[in-house]
């Protein structure tokens, strides 16, 4: 109970009071610490707190925290253990010093050992706490349980009859014998506080074991405290796919489809969905709603009332329980009636290789659906950005044009494109369709053939000019005129849908090799053709030793990479 000083100060002015009146210690080799209360009667006082020992002077087993306040409040009064302390009565003061009529104050304090049982007392070693306990999550922070994360308290001696100040040592052993637990400060003298702490940086879920031995030359020597720390994995969200695409023509729904919710960490993984979905809502659903992973989800849309376009929506999964990376996001984009590009549907527009890969420059076709409302070709240079209605964006620049319709666009492949991808959008009557990404490759050589399609006889002109087939072949030794894309940068460069021009030639940086039924040839021309856009041509002498035939293999090879393989009449 507190009892409270009397206030003997006038009702006007403030005044401090304090409880308990006077502070009792009954000494020992551990530290004692009382509460004094101080409080204004009046208002609020600011005040000052000194500790004062009277004996034995210049001791310091008094001290008082903090050193200042503002009333109401409370002050820690300390008895700490000191060298040279002999059994027997010590006294001193708290001094309280403020803006107050009574200031200042003296709180009294005594110091005292009562029986003999503390004289002579052998000394002993005293540590506390005993365990320790850890929890950490993975990823996440360490977290102590609410026994705090220190060894508090170790002290040598009973009582002041015997020697508290011993020098100490600690060693810290594993189960596991990793190094995770550790100890502040590692040697020193008694008494002493010291700070255990874990670093549990590479460690998986589990229960991990420790000692720290603290060793002094008083017995009972060496003391153990345990450690423990659980590591727990906390679950985690994983999807499969990480987003869902619908196509669709207007009027129609698309089939619904599937993804997978996981638990890619520890523990259980509880998990609700939430459907969100713009610009125009309630298109877009989820079952089932909740769940416990691993999950099936099937999404449906509901579409045949939306207009043309493209629309973004979302499912947003949530733990219902704490996870690592929860919500998770899975993107949902519908396309309504837009036009379309097929899954590898940008191709060389020579060789229409399966590899999806193009250079820019380069003439280029992808294939889709709806990708124009008629079909047009260009008939004037240079070419058209827009054709019928239809743009085809790289990288959201309009692309020149050769040819549009419903179903397949011929374009030219900007010379300025840079990087290993592009994206592809068709725009066609003001509708934008979904991109679609290509491979881009500084060469990608593609041989035009007679019939488009990226076999059989080339695109090839004999040293005459005229048209070489099986009808009418070239002679072994005679130079041929060979019509490609693809072959790379050139010099002079070509600007975006313009024609080549005749002086100066645009040369390609790198000349080709060219093999004509497995010999190698001489090339004395390689480079656009003159007055045509993202065409090449190379010119190539046919080795004397070649074998005649209607159907002799014909390949151009630029920086390793080979063309599609053509045939060419020799005779």
């Amino acid at each position: 109970m507190l009892v409270f000083a009397p206030d003997t100060a006038q009702a006007q002015a403030p005044s401090l009071v304090f409880g308990p009146n006077a502070i009792s210690f009954f000494g020992g080799n551990l530290p004692i610490t009382e509460v004094l209360t101080v409080v204004g009667d009046g208002g609020a006082v600011t005040f000052s707190a000194t500790a004062l020992v009277i004996t034995p002077a210049g001791s310091n087993w008094l001290s008082v925290s903090p050193t200042s306040g503002v009333t109401p409040f409370k002050l820690f009064v300390t008895y700490t253990p000191q060298p040279g302390l002999n059994s027997g009565n010590y006294s001193g003061s708290i001094i309280l010093v403020g803006d107050a009529s009574n200031s200042p104050l003296t709180v009294p304090v005594t110091l005292g050992f009562e029986g003999s049982n503390c004289v002579g007392a052998p000394a002993s070693l005293v540590v506390s706490p005993v365990i320790l306990s850890f929890s950490h999550q993975i990823p996440g922070e360490t977290i102590a349980d609410p026994q705090p994360p220190e060894i508090t308290s170790i002290v040598v001696g009973g009582c002041n009859g015997s020697d508290p100040f011993h020098a100490f040592t600690t060693s810290i052993t594993t189960q596991d014998s990793g190094s995770w637990l550790s100890v502040s400060p590692a040697t020193g003298n008694t008494p002493v506080t010291l700070t255990a702490s874990v670093d549990p940086a590479g460690l998986v879920s589990g229960t991990y074991f420790g000692a720290i031995a603290i060793d002094t030359d008083v017995r009972p020597t060496p003391q153990l405290v345990i450690a423990q720390l659980i590591v727990q994995e906390l679950p985690k969200i994983g999807m499969t796919p990480t987003s869902l695409q619908f196509l669709t023509p207007a009027g129609s729904n698309p089939e619904p489809q599937t993804f997978q919710v996981e638990n890619v960490g520890g523990e259980t993984l509880g998990w609700t969905s939430v459907v969100a979905t713009e610009p125009q809502g309630n298109w877009l659903a989820v079952s089932p709603a909740t769940g416990v992973a691993p999950s099936t989800l099937t999404v449906s849309v509901n579409s045949a009332g939306l207009n043309a376009g493209t629309y973004t929506g979302s499912i947003t999964i949530t733990a219902v329980d704490n996870a690592s990376n929860s919500p998770q996001v899975l993107p949902v984009e519908l396309a309504v009636g837009v036009p379309s590009i097929g899954q590898n549907g940008v191709v060389n527009g020579a060789s229409f290789s399966t590899e999806a890969v193009v250079s820019p420059g380069s003439i280029s076709s992808l294939f889709g659906t709806n990708l124009a409302t008629e079909t047009v070709a260009a008939v004037e240079l240079p070419l058209p950005r827009t054709l019928a209605g239809t743009q085809v964006l790289v990288n959201d620049v309009p692309a020149p044009l050769f040819f549009v319709s419903p179903f397949q666009i011929n374009f030219q492949m900007p010379p300025d494109v840079s990087g290993t991808t592009a994206e592809l959008v068709v725009v066609s009557a003001g509708v934008r369709g979904l991109p679609e990404p290509v491979s881009v490759s500084p060469e990608r050589p593609g041989i035009f053939t007679a019939v488009s399609g990226g076999t059989g006889q080339g695109a090839v002109l004999n040293q005459d000019f005229t048209f070489n087939s099986s009808q009418n072949p070239a002679a072994a030794g005679s130079v041929i005129q060979v019509f490609a894309t693809g072959l790379g940068a050139t010099d002079p460069p070509s600007e975006p849908g313009e024609p080549a021009g005749a002086s100066p030639l645009s040369n390609t940086i790198t000349t080709p090799d060219v093999l004509i039924g497995g010999i190698p040839a001489d090339v004395f021309f390689s480079g656009l053709a003159p007055g045509f856009v993202g065409l090449y041509q190379v010119n190539v002498g046919i080795p004397a030793g070649t074998a005649p035939g209607a159907e002799v293999s014909l390949v151009l090879i630029q920086n390793g990479i080979s063309s599609n393989t053509v045939s060419i009449a020799v005779q």
